[in-house]
C-alpha cells in the first residue's frame, strides 16, 4: 500500500499527473492467502460480476498471491503456469474462454476511488499475460468504465461495449511477457466501475499450443485509471507529438522515445512510479531508450513532464503518462 501512496503524493506535488482511480491496482491487498478456486474477493474492493446459474464451474475468476506455497495459486508457480506478477506479488486471473465447460466466460470488476468527470479524458491501463495452460489466445480483451455496478448472472459473457480494447494487429498472445492494453477516452461522466474481461459474443481465437488444455486463461495485473487531459489540453498541445508508448527491445522500431514537432527550445523529464527521475534532456535531438545508470528499466507507467517553445513562439506545458514495453 505505502507504494501506490507515493505515487499519488508525488503526482500532487510534482503536478505531473492525476491519481490513479483504481483502488488496490496490483492486487497487494488482501485479507487472506488464496488456497482455491475462485477467490478475487481476497484482493477487495475487486469481485466477480458474472454469475450464471446454470454453468459448471461457475465463472468465477481467481486469485493468485506469493503467500501461497502449495504451487496452486502462488507466484509464481501455480495451477496454471508459471509467470512473476508484473508489479508487486500478486495478480488476478479469468478464464475468457473455456470449451471445457459451456464456454464460460469470466471477469473482474471494482469501485473507481472517484467518478469520472463529463468530457475530460482519461488514460486506462492494464497489464495480460497468458497463462502456460491455454491453447488458445483471445483476440479481444478489453475495459469497460460504467455508471452503474455491472452485475449479470443470465449472460454467458457481458453484452456491453468496452472503452479500451487492444489492437487486433497486437493481441495478447504471449506466455512470458506482459501485455499492455490500453487507451483513451472521453468520459460521459458519472462512469465509476471498471471491468475488464471479452466482451465479445464470438470465440474469436489464435491457436498457440495444440498440447495445452481447451480454455484461454488470461493473468491480469497493474490496473489503472487517471486523467489524462481534456480537449482544451489537447488543442494547445497539437504542435507537439509525445507517444504514448514505446519499445526499447532493438528491433529498429519505436526503440527511442523522441518528442516530435517544431521547437525552438524543450526540457523534458521522465519519473518512474516511485518518482525516481530516469532521464532528462533538452535537445529534442535526444531521447530516452529506456535505460537509467546503465540498467535497463522494466515494463511500466513512466510519468514525463515537458516545457518547450515552439518555432512560432507557443510556449507549452504538458504533463503525463509513457508506457515502456519490453
Amino acid at each position: 500500500m505505502k507504494i501506490y501512496l507515493s505515487v499519488i503524493l508525488f503526482c500532487v506535488s510534482f503536478s505531473l499527473c492525476s491519481q490513479n482511480l483504481v483502488p488496490n491496482p496490483s492486487f497487494e491487498d488482501t485479507i487472506g492467502c488464496p488456497n482455491t478456486f475462485s477467490q478475487i474477493n481476497l484482493a477487495p474492493p475487486w469481485f466477480n460480476p458474472a454469475l450464471h446459474p446454470d454453468v459448471t464451474p461457475k465463472p468465477t475468476p481467481d486469485y493468485f498471491n506469493q503467500c501461497d506455497t502449495s504451487n496452486k495459486f502462488g507466484i509464481p508457480d501455480n495451477i496454471f503456469g508459471y509467470q512473476y506478477a508484473k508489479e508487486g506479488i500478486a495478480y488476478a486471473g479469468i478464464y475468457v474462454l473455456n470449451l471445457g465447460f459451456s464456454n464460460v466466460r469470466e471477469y473482474i470488476e471494482v469501485k473507481l476511488i472517484d467518478t469520472l468527470i463529463n468530457s475530460k479524458k482519461y488514460y486506462v491501463s492494464f497489464y495480460v499475460n497468458l497463462a502456460e495452460s491455454s491453447k488458445y489466445a483471445m483476440k479481444n480483451m478489453g475495459a469497460y468504465l460504467s455508471k452503474e455496478i455491472v452485475i449479470d448472472s443470465t449472460a454467458l459473457y457481458l453484452p456491453y461495449i468496452p472503452q479500451i480494447t487492444n489492437s487486433l494487429n497486437n493481441p495478447p498472445i504471449s506466455k512470458t511477457k506482459w501485455t499492455l492494453i490500453s487507451g483513451t477516452f472521453i468520459a460521459s461522466g458519472g462512469e465509476k466501475y471498471i471491468t475488464i474481461g471479452n466482451f465479445k459474443d464470438d470465440t474469436d481465437t489464435i491457436l498457440v499450443e495444440n498440447n495445452a488444455s481447451v480454455h484461454s486463461y488470461y493473468y491480469i495485473d497493474d490496473v489503472s485509471v487517471v486523467l489524462y487531459e481534456d480537449t482544451a489540453e489537447t488543442e494547445t498541445n497539437s504542435e507537439i507529438f509525445i507517444p504514448t508508448a514505446f519499445t526499447p527491445n532493438n528491433d529498429g522500431q519505436n526503440d527511442i522515445l523522441y518528442v516530435r514537432g517544431g521547437l525552438k527550445n524543450m526540457e523534458i523529464k521522465i519519473f518512474n512510479r516511485w518518482g525516481l527521475k530516469v532521464f532528462e534532456t533538452n535537445e529534442q535531438s535526444r531521447g530516452w531508450n529506456g535505460v537509467y545508470k546503465g540498467e535497463k528499466q522494466p515494463t511500466a507507467n513512466y510519468v514525463y513532464m515537458f516545457k518547450g517553445t515552439t518555432t512560432q513562439g507557443k510556449e507549452i506545458t504538458k504533463n503525463g503518462v509513457v508506457s515502456l514495453i519490453r
